[in-house]
């Protein structure tokens, strides 16, 4: 049967968590993925990304089903991939994109018609204007004094929001709680530019926060909610948009339909209302396949190199390994994975494998053999780059057992 596991940092952990995957896969046995069929009939020689968008699609039209009743607006956010089929997908199930620059604005389908396009840029050096030249709407986010000043320098008719340091909002208690970020004002910085007059003049359509942490919860979302809620208290009228920005990987989608429906409770209609899932997306639809180049062999430890490499090609992708257990699994072998880079630290995981007699013949893991990883984010495909010599990984998609390039 084909399994998948998540790297592990102890043997303890790591026999644990195989146990538990056993379980889960019992009666399955016959079960093969249906990339691992096609990889083992169309080998792969370089280092590959898969991303199956027809599980992408289905994941846009849900969160579309649970957003639109309650008039919220989903976007995506372009950093996390710009290939045009992704994009492409976007454009048909979503209401917008999120982007940080004119280039990120380039890679964006020709017409936008009924779409917006929320501009959050660290730098905000550019010309607006041009942004909402494919028939889009447009909101601009801004994170200082000097974006304010530049911005409304400009004179433009956008709506524009302030950028909120997220982690102010969230209890400390919170796991997700983190004591700052580089992005966005404080509260208190909050409070005093609404006072400036050339605010009071032109003043925010709303809010827009973002808390990057790993481990959001509905309690991390729920905690910001309010205080965002208290904070458009500070407004000279009621907030016409309010972002909740990204973060929602790790929320099951009960909860999250949950959350933003707290969200509309407490911003009601006509207030507009963005998120801006990025990872959510790509979830359990990314998959990678690297050739097995070079392998050192201890009594309890396989190391194996792979063509595939995390720091060119997996970056911002917690791998879990795809691999056939046997039927009746008696030792367990430690195989850590690296990339061919020279860069010690290029490290896909370390796995706790089963097998029962031989391991090399067993799960696959001999010189030249295929080895296949899941948990890849779209995001690893816009990272995906050239490093020490590697090739760039090349990209595949694929819908219903179909993989086009």
């Amino acid at each position: 049967m084909m399994v998948e596991i998540n790297q592990h940092s102890d043997y303890q952990a790591g026999l644990a968590q195989l146990v538990r995957s056993m379980k889960q896969h019992r009666g399955r046995e016959g079960f093969v993925h249906p990339l691992v069929r096609w990889l083992k009939a169309n080998p792969v020689s370089s280092p590959t990304l898969f991303f199956d968008i027809g599980s992408i699609e289905l994941r846009m039209q849900w969160l579309e089903q649970i957003t639109r009743p309650l008039s919220i607006s989903a976007l995506l956010s372009v950093k996390s991939c710009t290939d045009p089929i992704y994009l492409g997908a976007a454009n048909t199930y979503l209401d917008g994109f999120d982007i940080s620059n004119p280039a990120e604005y380039a890679c964006l389908p020709q017409t936008l018609n009924d779409k917006l396009v929320s501009i959050a840029s660290p730098a905000m050096d550019f010309d607006i204007a041009p942004l909402t030249t494919r028939g889009n709407s447009a909101v601009v986010v801004l994170d200082s004094q000097a974006q304010l000043n530049r911005f409304l320098a400009q004179r433009g008719d956008i709506p524009y929001l302030l950028r909120l340091q997220a982690c102010e909002l969230v209890s400390s208690n919170d796991s997700a709680f983190y004591p700052r970020t580089r992005f966005g004002f404080t509260v208190e910085e909050v409070q005093q530019v609404l006072r400036q007059p050339q605010l009071i003049a032109n003043p925010p359509s709303g809010f827009h926060l973002h808390h990057g942490s790993e481990v959001n919860t509905e309690a991390t979302y729920l905690s910001m909610i309010s205080g965002l809620k208290a904070l458009t208290q500070q407004l000279p009228m009621k907030p016409r948009c309010i972002n909740l920005g990204g973060g929602w990987h790790g929320l099951k989608r009960a909860v999250m339909a949950k959350v933003l429906s707290q969200a509309r409770s407490t911003f009601g209609a006509p207030c507009t209302l963005l998120v801006e899932p990025g990872r959510w997306y790509g979830k359990h639809a990314g998959f990678a396949a690297g050739t097995l180049v070079n392998q050192k062999t201890t009594a309890d430890t396989t190391e194996c190199v792979l063509n595939l490499s995390k720091d060119a090609h997996l970056k911002w992708s917690q791998v879990k390994l795809l691999f056939s257990m046997p039927a009746m699994p008696k030792k367990f072998r430690e195989v850590p994975f690296f990339g061919a880079s020279c860069y010690e630290e290029d490290v896909l995981g370390k796995f706790l494998v089963p097998y029962e007699k031989d391991f090399h013949s067993e799960p696959g893991f001999a010189l030249g053999s295929q080895v296949i990883f899941g948990g890849i984010s779209p995001y690893s495909a816009a990272w995906n780059t050239t490093f020490n010599g590697i090739s760039k990984a090349r990209t595949v998609w694929w819908r219903h057992g179909i993989l086009e390039t």
